[in-house]
């Protein structure tokens, strides 16, 4: 099995809700964050973009393999308790790809922490691959007063196995990812 982990290239706010500020500081682990400031209780942010993923470990997916697991590794902070990540999921375009993560709390108040998620979709080469596919992310705020919320990466990873030497020949690729995802054969 081998293990590819990706780092956004780029990062964006996008949807309704208190949008965040300076989305591209996700884009390295340097200290310099996107934030979102939320005040009320049971707010939830803008969602948080992170695309033109960048390999920064292990080889590029080839197509042909399987790929049997996917994570998303959040480096983040809250400036209080009562805040979480929520609607975690991967997207091929605007369009999710599967079902979103489980909801966590963000436990490091002031100090970063890596927090994983794992999505649920089936994920080909094909689609992790697309130059549209995405991560998207929104923070809540679950109690009174105001909170920031502050991302310094966002990275995406995935276990996978090679093609099979001597396998049939995969798809051409007539097909899109877009068209895969949703179905179109």
């Amino acid at each position: 099995m081998s293990t590819t982990r990706r780092r956004a290239g780029a990062g964006a706010s996008v949807g309704g809700g208190p949008s965040w500020i300076d989305p591209g500081n996700i884009t390295a682990s340097d200290d310099t964050r996107a934030a979102a400031a939320l005040s009320n209780f049971a707010q939830t942010s803008a969602q948080l973009q992170a695309s033109s993923m960048t390999i920064i470990a292990g080889d590029p997916i080839p197509a042909g393999a399987t790929i049997t697991a996917g994570r998303v590794i959040v480096e983040a902070h809250a400036t209080a308790s009562e805040m979480q990540f929520q609607e975690v999921a991967f997207y091929l375009g605007d369009t999710i790809v599967g079902t979103a993560a489980a909801a966590q709390v963000v436990t490091d108040i002031g100090t970063d922490g890596l927090y994983t998620f794992s999505p649920t979709a089936e994920l080909t080469p094909a689609i992790v691959n697309d130059e549209t596919f995405n991560v998207r992310l929104r923070g809540k705020w679950n109690s009174g007063g105001s909170i920031t919320a502050r991302v310094d990466t966002v990275e995406d990873e995935y276990d996978w196995e090679p093609p099979e030497s001597g396998a049939a020949p995969q798809d051409s690729g007539a097909r899109t990812a877009a068209e895969m995802v949703m179905g179109v054969v």
